[in-house]
């Protein structure tokens, strides 16, 4: 048998070796399957983080229409808290303004404030919960990391400079007269 025979037989033999093939596949296909799922999950948890967090703000404020004039600010907070347990210190990463509102131009039209981590400085915010037959407008902040920050989903996500995602939470209600 020729050198070139061989050569050729081998080559031909392993040109239709499919060893290894599923292997390669796998290499090809399982980070972008991986990336998805992540991408779900991380989805899912910060949807859930916010739905915890909405609900959370408006049992408070509900309790809040009643007892308008009694409710301090760190009562508030306590109370989001106790409500909005998934939330990961949220003593520290959450902050809120209330204010009343005479006409729809008072409703603030700003950016909802949030918890700088970056910074020491925490933006000052009014807490005024109203008086009698009063409407009040409240808006709420917290901030999460997300669970795979450089992977999927997260990558997109708008994070602030200490790497978290801004959850907010807007809420309105009457205040009742006494």
């Amino acid at each position: 048998m020729a050198k070139g025979s061989k050569f050729r037989s081998r080559w031909c033999r392993l040109a239709t070796d499919r060893g290894g093939s599923t292997a390669v596949e796998f290499a090809l296909v399982a980070p972008l399957f991986l990336s998805l799922l992540f991408s779900a999950i991380e989805m899912g948890w910060v949807m859930t983080q916010s739905m915890v967090l909405e609900s959370a703000v408006n049992r408070t404020a509900r309790s809040m229409q009643v007892n308008a004039g009694t409710v301090s600010a760190k009562d508030f907070k306590a109370s989001v808290c106790e409500h909005a347990s998934i939330l990961k210190n949220c003593e520290e990463n959450l902050i809120f303004e209330l204010s009343p509102v005479g006409q729809k131009s008072d409703i603030p039209s700003d950016q909802t404030p949030c918890i700088d981590r970056a910074n020491a400085a925490t933006p000052v915010t009014k807490f005024n919960p109203g008086s009698g037959n009063e409407i009040v407008f409240g808006r709420a902040c917290f901030v999460v990391d997300p669970l795979t920050p450089g992977l999927g989903v997260a990558l997109s996500l708008p994070l602030d400079a200490s790497g978290g995602l801004r959850l907010t939470a807007r809420f309105a209600f009457v205040t009742e007269a006494i």
